[in-house]
């Protein structure tokens, strides 16, 4: 082997080792990348599609009906972070009934896309550590409190509300 390379300019070894190693790092990233997607700290392409989806079917919903919310974008921001702060802690301590309350203010399919925009992403915590990546409203509804799900639904149903959990 190392007639092979005495058979090598020796100006093109550290070009060779260079590209070797951009190679690697190549691999590397990729490799990271998977194992950051799979253990939920980095979203995949297929999550970050769908989220641009839902944000983009969002703000047209939002846009369209922005004349028929029932209450201001402030008071949708106040309600969004009540229902985060009564879900972000440990399940022992979880307020599920004052996030469920919350979650069945909405009036409107204009409300119910504005409370979903203000929610925005959140991150999860389990007892202060974070857990995968940040989530939407839908998450902390369905994963946080599945007792309410159904109650929430017959609400929305009630209301001629298309949004299902």
């Amino acid at each position: 082997m190392s007639t092979k390379f005495k058979s090598i300019e020796p100006y093109i070894k550290p070009i060779l080792y260079g590209v070797g190693a951009l190679i690697v790092l190549y691999y590397v990233s990729q490799i990271m990348d998977y194992i950051l997607e799979f253990i939920g700290v980095k979203d995949s392409k297929k999550q970050i599609e769908k989220d641009d989806n839902d944000e983009d079917d969002l703000n047209e919903n939002v846009e369209v009906q922005k004349t028929s919310l029932t209450k201001s974008v402030a008071e949708w921001n106040q309600i969004a972070d009540v229902i985060y702060q009564s879900l972000n802690k440990s399940s022992v301590s979880n307020d599920i009934d004052l996030a469920g309350l919350q979650v069945c203010r909405v009036r409107t399919n204009a409300d119910v896309a504005q409370l979903m925009k203000s929610f925005s992403k959140r991150q999860d915590y389990f007892f202060g550590i974070p857990q995968g990546a940040a989530q939407g409203l839908e998450y902390f509804v369905t994963k946080k409190m599945p007792s309410k799900v159904s109650a929430i639904n017959n609400h929305y149903k009630r209301k001629n509300i298309s949004k299902r959990f």
